[in-house]
């Protein structure tokens, strides 16, 4: 019996990360998409109007609301994240620029409610893709006693 080995020779990709001026002043060096560098600037950015301090935590009102915002900002960013991609596939510049700009975070962070939220992606503006459902199903159902049983069911196109 012979025995091939099969060699692999893969070359992985460099890319140049973004560079991001924050509203701080700082910059930010991160990968581009479809890593989500650019979400966390987003974040960032968001938040930073609301310069938190000691302060914003040394009550539970305070806590509360601070986690609030947090919450939202981090909904509203990943919503956006919808919208990212593979570069070498999408051109994402304008997109990139906007949503990285502290700006951009200034005009989330007017829009965010301190006293509501929502359960629906839309309102955070996030792009949904729903692949046609063939019907599958599934239910795990666990007995008192330990005993488990479970069953998907396919209805196909």
């Amino acid at each position: 019996m012979e025995i091939r080995k099969l060699e692999i020779h893969a070359m992985a990709k460099i890319t140049d990360p973004i560079a991001v001026t924050l509203s701080s002043g700082d910059i930010l060096y991160t990968p581009p998409p479809p890593s989500s560098g650019a979400i966390l600037v987003n974040i960032l950015n968001i938040l930073s109007g609301y310069n938190f301090n000691e302060d914003s935590i040394n009550s539970t009102d305070n806590k509360i609301l601070t986690y609030h915002r947090t919450l939202e900002a981090f909904k509203y960013a990943y919503a956006a994240r919808t919208k990212l991609g593979d570069i070498d596939f999408l051109d994402l510049n304008e997109f990139l620029q906007n949503i990285t700009a502290p700006e951009y975070g200034a005009q989330i962070r007017l829009r965010i409610n301190d006293s509501s939220t929502s359960n629906d992606t839309n309102y955070y503006g996030a792009t949904e893709y729903n692949k046609p459902d063939s019907g599958t199903a599934h239910i795990s159902v666990i007995a008192d006693n330990g005993d488990a049983v479970s069953m998907t069911s396919s209805i196909n196109f």
